[in-house]
């Protein structure tokens, strides 16, 4: 906690923003008290949800995130929006280069 009070006063002295600080600081936490790991997780899965709002992107569970960030290639309509739990390709155009 005298850790974690540290970066909180030290982030106040720089100006630093609380959105910055706060991923430090609650790492810290779970690194000397791993029983805060689900609330970690809880939190860190909130601070995504909120980033990818600003972008218009709209998450309806915290698990989702997750399953979005090991994707590496994403299949949508012509409206953006998955519609079905079904994929098929229709037609493959290879981008230049």
């Amino acid at each position: 906690m005298v850790l974690i009070a540290i970066v909180i006063i030290a982030a106040v002295v720089r100006s630093t923003a609380l959105a910055i600080t706060l991923p430090f600081a609650l790492m810290l936490l779970v690194a000397s008290v791993p029983v805060t790991l689900p609330a970690m997780f809880t939190m860190s899965s909130a601070m995504g949800a909120r980033g990818l709002s600003k972008n218009g992107v709209l998450a309806t569970r915290p698990s989702a995130i997750e399953d979005a960030a090991s994707m590496d290639v994403l299949c949508a309509d012509k409206t953006g929006t998955i519609t079905r739990n079904q994929l098929t390709a229709g037609q493959v155009a290879p981008l230049g280069g």
